[in-house]
């Protein structure tokens, strides 16, 4: 018997079990990137379509690189039996868990990926955060794609002529006809990060002041206290219940561009014509997507 696990031991196929995996070529293929754990519950995906009318008059509205934000809500996991990266996002439908590889059956299409980057933001809270989300899916636009085509498109032109959060707003008042779904996809993501993250700060688990980091209009954040110690805990979370009610239409009118311009979130990879590139700041963004810059 010790001369059999002698002979195991020494089997070459066992060295290559205990070796330590290879490190990645970057850049990697798009099948190879989302066949590992690289991305992280509730990081945020903003794409771009080149060649894509609707995507040119989002961004020419907010005047920013983005037409679209959605965020990563599962990522692979074989215990559990799945082996996709699935994304929680708004759109036309209304809201849905879609397969990422589903975003690149569409010519053109380009992603950034972006990471909230503070410590306190756990896996825990992440998942929080995406889980938050699910309580929207549901179809609240019922009608053909080509009349959802049409009211975006008068959207994208209401928007830059009267801007787009003011556009927002007014149709969310009663009696106005809201806007698409495609539109408030950022504000989607921004309404689930901040809901998410009042729980913990509710619960104790967070300060309140860290709402303040996933705020990402920073207009609308330099409206919270700078000094939150110079209110009692229950003060604290009186005022961000208030925050939230009181500009519920605001957060919900956060722009791709609000979101890409933020400095709460870090690029972490960009995916492009099939492969994934590591990049750590938005230069790197800029020249592998082919933008024309920050936006001003």
């Amino acid at each position: 018997m010790s001369e059999m696990i002698r002979r195991v031991a020494k089997h070459p196929l066992l060295s290559l079990l205990e070796a330590p995996p290879k490190e990645d070529t970057w850049p990697l293929p798009v099948d190879d990137f989302l066949a590992r754990n690289y991305l992280r519950h509730a990081d945020v995906l903003m794409t771009t379509r080149k060649g894509n009318l609707l995507s040119w008059l989002i961004r020419r509205a907010t005047k920013g690189n983005f037409s679209h934000a959605a965020m990563v809500f599962i990522t692979p996991n074989l215990t559990y039996g799945w082996q996709s990266t699935y994304v929680i996002e708004s759109v036309f439908s209304g809201v849905e868990v879609t397969d990422l590889r589903d975003y690149f059956r569409y010519r053109g299409i380009k992603v950034a990926i972006q990471r909230l980057k503070h410590e306190w933001f756990t896996d825990e809270i992440a998942k929080r955060v995406r889980g938050r989300m699910l309580g929207d899916i549901k179809a609240k636009y019922n009608f053909p794609l080509m009349i959802a085509m049409a009211e975006g498109l008068w959207f994208s032109v209401e928007s830059m002529l009267q801007g787009h959060k003011r556009t927002i707003i007014r149709r969310s008042q009663p009696g106005r006809r809201a806007a698409p779904n495609e539109f408030i996809c950022s504000g989607f993501v921004q309404r689930g990060y901040v809901l998410g993250l009042a729980e913990f700060i509710r619960n104790g688990t967070l300060p309140a002041e860290t709402l303040r980091h996933v705020i990402f209009d920073r207009n609308l954040a330099s409206l919270l206290p700078e000094d939150w110690g110079a209110h009692s805990p229950e003060e604290q979370i009186k005022i961000v219940d208030q925050f939230i009610e009181q500009f519920s239409e605001e957060l919900l009118a956060a722009t791709p561009r609000d979101i890409e311009v933020t400095p709460e979130l870090e690029w972490v990879y960009v995916m492009t014509d099939g492969v994934v590139h590591p990049v750590s700041s938005y230069r790197e963004v800029v020249d592998l997507m082919g933008l024309r810059g920050f936006p001003g």
